[in-house]
């Protein structure tokens, strides 16, 4: 492992970002230290040893992990990375040939990995301290999208299941025990017809306390309105469930505090798209309050602190290009606080959000001055919209961000390039920053 005592070619650059992923042969770099860290936002570590792309990343304590692909769409294979959160140390790894990860997140003693391999969704625990597998699970015509969720000891994954009677797809919800990987629950549900009208679908997943919500489409006959599932954790019964527009589609979700936050758009005859945030009443499902927006904005993400929702996307400005966006709401009433927002060529967007000690964290894609895609991290005052640092890298993206204690971890692709036949290479890409 080398640890050059300067960045060298890894300088911290002014604006960039967001999702992409795949890949080809192997760098020998090593995980990367910078200097005695003084100020927020520097550089601590960052590992782009391999050709991959990581789609996820989660940390807890001294520990980080990144889920995402090795090699290239011929060689493919799920590669799971933990490091020390303090220098960048590769603590273990695990590699599952012909897969891909999806999703990563630590319970307990556990990290758990969602992942597909052709038509078949995986899930798999691995001992946090060691790597080891315990247990895993496969299922055939499934795919998970979104986070994992956790709670009580039970984990939760969400995603869509092929129905071969009705010739459509299923909205698929399954609940494991955390320690034995047990199925405890499951909610597959469809639309009332057949075919791709019909189908139901589950983007996201989030739990608190004693429920858990799945966000999609799906359920109307005909129809695939915006949708939102309530669950009880332990047995899977339905609560309560929201359906919004004649066509639509929630998102992303996330819980605190007995509220639930939802971001998606809503298609309504008569109407323009509405891309909206929707808040609910966790225990009830009663619409706490919720903001529409038509004026050429979409949302990708969100994240809740206290007293603040923060959402990221883009908007589209009046030269016919798309903007970097990141908005502050009050989570309570549904106020706007403020706004961030960063006019590019082409096609800019803020994907991924974390929040935490004061400061709320975007990750994106930014082109620069001749259009080229570049990765761009910024981190704001939570409270008034301040930038306080950023980092951009040219031809890089990032897809994941995590924060614990006083470092921020973004992963993604870095070096991305194109062969000859149009295929995307890229680096498996993790940077550790200074949040003091």
């Amino acid at each position: 492992m080398t640890k050059p005592s300067g960045l060298g070619l890894y300088r911290v650059f002014p604006q960039l970002r967001i999702v992409l992923g795949a890949a080809l042969i192997a760098a020998a770099i090593g995980p990367q230290t910078s200097p005695v860290s003084a100020n927020p936002g520097d550089l601590l570590w960052q590992d782009e040893t391999e050709k991959g792309t990581i789609f996820d990343i989660a940390a807890l304590d001294q520990q980080v992990f990144a889920a995402g692909r090795a090699g290239d769409v011929i060689t493919s294979a799920l590669l799971v990375r933990a490091y020390d959160a303090q220098n960048g140390d590769l603590l273990w790894q695990q590699r599952v040939k012909d897969e891909t990860a999806a999703a990563v997140t630590v319970s307990g003693q556990h990290v758990i990995v969602s992942g597909r391999r052709q038509n078949v969704q995986t899930v798999r625990s691995f001992a946090r301290r060691s790597g080891m597998l315990l247990w895993q699970d496969e299922v055939t015509g499934a795919q998970a999208d979104g986070k994992i969720a956790d709670v009580g000891g039970r984990v939760f994954i969400a995603g869509h299941v092929q129905n071969p009677v009705r010739q459509s797809l299923d909205l698929l919800v399954r609940a494991y025990d955390r320690e034995t990987g047990a199925l405890l629950w499951q909610d597959q549900v469809g639309g009332p017809g057949s075919g791709i009208q019909n189908e139901a679908w589950a983007w996201d997943v989030a739990a608190e306390g004693s429920r858990v919500f799945a966000v999609g489409f799906g359920l109307a006959f005909g129809i695939r309105p915006f949708l939102v599932r309530a669950y009880d954790a332990a047995t899977g019964g339905l609560l309560w469930q929201d359906q919004a527009g004649d066509v639509g589609e929630a998102r992303r979700v996330k819980v605190a505090e007995g509220r639930v936050f939802v971001v998606g758009f809503t298609d309504t005859v008569g109407r323009p798209r509405e891309w909206v945030v929707r808040t609910y009443l966790a225990r009830t499902g009663a619409l706490l309050w919720e903001v529409r927006d038509n004026n050429g904005v979409e949302f990708s993400d969100l994240v809740v602190a206290g007293k603040r929702l923060f959402v990221g996307g883009l908007k589209a400005n009046a030269g016919g290009n798309l903007d970097f966006l990141v908005r502050a709401y009050d989570a309570h009433r549904g106020d706007f606080i403020w706004e961030d927002r960063i006019a590019g060529l082409r096609q800019n967007f803020a994907s991924r959000l974390a929040t935490a000690g004061g400061l709320a964290v975007a990750a994106g894609l930014f082109r620069d001055a001749v259009g080229n895609p570049g990765w761009l991290i910024r981190a704001y005052d939570a409270d008034t919209g301040a930038v306080i640092w950023q980092d951009q890298i040219a031809n890089s993206a990032p897809s994941s961000l995590a924060i614990a204690g006083t470092r921020v971890f973004a992963g993604g692709s870095g070096d991305i390039t194109f062969g000859i036949h149009g295929e995307l290479q890229s680096d498996f890409l993790i940077r550790a920053y200074d949040t003091r």
